[in-house]
């Protein structure tokens, strides 16, 4: 899901940046800094597995010289308060894991996830990020045909209850489209 999501918008700037003569980090304001750090992202988990397994894992990870490490809790219920904190609190809406998604999940598990939310810098050209705002929606269907997790892709949602401020480009989107006042 996520990876089809990371695809298209690698694309987005790729097509962009050929489009402008720019590089991707110009188009995000430029270079700052030489060197970044990586971390391991894995460690799913679901109830039973943990700790003997993940500690393997995570030594694995130290042993390749990772100094971060990102764990995923697979399969395992979110309490009803805390779901709703956020999704009142911090903008995310109420998702379900469908059973089978993780090993030894044989149930839908109730969870949140976040709305589809592009990043881009504060001083990127406002027309710019209009341009790409509106392309998203209007190739809607497109990117449906490519992977169905677009289907929630949904610009009523995009300006709603979300805790940082839209690009001007794109809130300007948002209003001509009636969905933001």
């Amino acid at each position: 899901g996520g990876s089809a999501i990371s695809a298209v918008d690698s694309a987005l700037w790729d097509i962009t940046g050929k489009a402008t003569g720019l590089s991707v980090s110009e188009l995000l304001g430029g270079q700052i800094r030489d060197k970044i750090a990586v971390y391991a992202t894995g460690l799913y988990y679901t109830e039973g597995e943990f700790p003997t397994r993940l500690l393997e894992e995570a030594t694995g990870y130290v042993d390749a010289g990772f100094k971060g490490m990102k764990t995923k809790i697979g399969g395992l219920p979110m309490d009803e308060d805390i779901r709703e904190q956020m999704v009142k609190k911090y903008g995310y809406r109420r998702a379900m894991i469908p059973a089978g998604t993780y090993a030894g999940q044989t149930e839908d598990v109730p969870s949140t996830a976040q709305h589809f939310v592009f990043f881009t810098h504060k001083d990127a050209p406002d027309d710019l990020v209009y341009a790409m705002t509106r392309l998203t929606f209007e190739n809607r269907d497109d990117l449906v045909a490519a992977h169905s997790l677009f289907e929630a892709l949904d610009p009523a949602v995009g300006p709603r209850d979300f805790p940082i401020s839209l690009h001007p480009g794109a809130e300007r989107y948002y209003r001509e489209m009636g969905l933001l006042n």
